[in-house]
């Protein structure tokens, strides 16, 4: 993708800094209990402003600014990247906007025609490249952020189970914290009444297929759309293990022979 040595850069770090110093807790949770955190930054996007503001913080440390070198004037713009893109995160906020964006965007024949999968070699075939501006740039860095972002049901079974494992139990103990509080219980955070079949499909089904088809389009993706496929196969067949009759019922296998789900 036609993007400078300095956003990708800024990319990288942006993906390196965005849950910086998260406390285990969502957005909701912070608001509903008044948090310094929700209060400074006035109940919108509270945990993205808070990862990359905290992020950039540290560069006021002269022994941890490894940018100092820098022009002022690089340096402006290199901020203003990494809070855009660190923002765009919170999927409560313009998320589909930039996919719509971005899908208009790769429409153009260079993408949809000339996207191949890299060789062994990491060279490509292509009709000539379009002109981006600025904007446009930024909603690539947008798209392949926000695909990060959301990557866990896009890894092999071993892996994405191990992570939905330790997410889950994150949301888990919010909603315990929340009973305790006498808050309402968030969704997918009580432990005594979540589905999770039906929320990892709902999570699959739109939010991380409908970014990694649009991505596919750019830049070709398929052995994570297999992954995609196969974990969305597999909380399929728990679903319906779940809804089918106690006589008819069966233990789905697992995406990979070994696989077992890491679940409480």
């Amino acid at each position: 993708m036609p993007l400078t040595a300095k956003e990708l850069f800024c990319l990288l770090f942006s993906a390196l800094v965005h849950d910086y110093d998260h406390p285990g807790v969502n957005n909701n949770f912070l608001i509903q209990t008044n948090s310094p955190m929700a209060l400074l930054y006035n109940d919108r996007s509270v945990l993205e402003n808070h990862h990359v503001a905290s992020a950039l913080r540290l560069l006021l440390r002269p022994e941890l600014n490894f940018l100092s070198g820098w022009a002022r004037e690089e340096m402006a713009e290199v901020r203003s990247d990494i809070i855009t893109l660190v923002l765009s995160t919170d999927l409560q906020v313009e998320h589909f906007s930039t996919l719509t964006h971005f899908k208009t965007l790769t429409s153009n024949p260079y993408w949809t025609e000339g996207c191949v999968e890299a060789d062994p070699a990491g060279a490509m075939s292509h009709p000539s490249p379009p002109v981006m501006n600025k904007k446009d740039r930024v909603i690539v860095m947008k798209m392949l952020l926000k695909c990060a972002d959301v990557a866990n049901p896009s890894k092999r079974w071993p892996i994405y189970s191990e992570w939905f494992a330790r997410y889950t139990e994150e949301t888990f103990q919010q909603g315990d914290e929340e009973r305790r509080l006498g808050l309402p219980i968030s969704p997918l955070c009580d432990r005594s009444d979540v589905q999770l079949p039906k929320s990892q499909l709902g999570f699959i089904e739109f939010i991380t297929l409908p970014l990694y088809e649009a991505l596919h389009q750019a830049v070709a993706i398929p052995a994570l759309l297999d992954n995609l496929s196969s974990n969305h196969s597999y909380w399929q067949r728990v679903r319906d293990k779940v809804l089918a009759p106690p006589a008819a019922s069966t233990s789905p296998p697992g995406p990979a022979a070994s696989a077992t789900i890491i679940v409480e």
